[in-house]
């Protein structure tokens, strides 16, 4: 409840850095990842940050919503040993498109770092609520669609997704959005999210942003951060340009780096 709500006020335009303080300090596992997080390689702090106060100037307000998606998408998978593997595997491809589509922003679109971060980050968290709905139908359908994408024999993905709405009562990707909405995130945001495998139409702020994490979808197999969950399902229509050869070496080059230095850092 208190990442969901630290989330939610991070990402209102009215956010001020005493209300996040307030929110960290009321959950000692919120405060803990500040402080591991403030103290990283990623931020190269000279002096150890032993405060909230100091860390959460440190991180600044896109630094907390980073760490409030990160407790989000903890909570939102399962625990059990079915399905340990499943989570990390979406834990390490959600952060590698979280800091894909960061960097890509970065060139791309300057003003929406902080934002793409979290998308990237968040974009697939609905396949949690999926595993939390029943993970053994979940965990056969994941291994179906990697033996399909092996075998290099797409499954159609309209029919995926009728048999996910036969299955759970709903999509992967519907559910995403049904956590953004619960969690009151900004209509932007919740737009960048909604990645049915169709090219993104949507005009203003919402296409750059999703663009930044379809790139970075791209990228993760090559980051060594697969997609597992939509493995070997086809992808309709999609009309996205190429991501630059300079861009995509410089995504390349730097990810892996930021991923080891946040990935104990956001860890639970």
């Amino acid at each position: 409840m208190t990442a969901s709500q630290l989330l939610t006020i991070a990402c209102s335009p009215e956010a001020e850095l005493g209300q996040l303080r307030r929110l960290i300090e009321a959950d000692p596992g919120l405060m803990l990842r500040v402080l591991r997080v403030a103290n990283s390689a990623f931020y190269g702090q000279a002096r150890k940050v032993g405060s909230i106060d100091r860390a959460v100037a440190v991180l600044g307000i896109d630094g907390v919503r980073v760490i409030a998606a990160a407790a989000c998408l903890d909570h939102t998978l399962p625990r059990t040993p079915a399905t340990r593997e499943l989570s990390a595997a979406l834990q390490r491809h959600s952060l590698c498109c979280g800091v894909s589509a960061r960097i890509i922003a970065s060139s791309l679109a300057p003003t929406l770092t902080g934002e793409a971060f979290i998308a990237g980050l968040l974009h697939d968290i609905g396949c949690g609520l999926l595993m939390l709905v029943d993970s053994e139908r979940f965990i056969a359908f994941t291994q179906r669609r990697l033996a399909a994408a092996r075998a290099q024999s797409p499954l159609d993905t309209d029919a995926e997704l009728k048999e996910e709405r036969q299955v759970f009562g709903i999509t992967q990707w519907d559910s995403t959005i049904l956590l953004a909405n619960q969690w009151k995130l900004p209509e932007w945001l919740a737009a960048s999210l909604t990645r049915d495998g169709r090219a993104v139409t949507d005009a203003g702020v919402r296409q750059p942003l999703a663009h930044c994490v379809r790139w970075s979808e791209s990228l993760a197999a090559e980051l060594g951060c697969p997609n597992d969950f939509q493995a070997g399902m086809l992808v309709h229509g999609s009309t996205d340009t190429p991501l630059g050869a300079a861009l995509h070496r410089q995504v390349v080059e730097t990810a892996r780096g930021e991923m080891d230095e946040l990935r104990t850092a956001l860890a639970p």
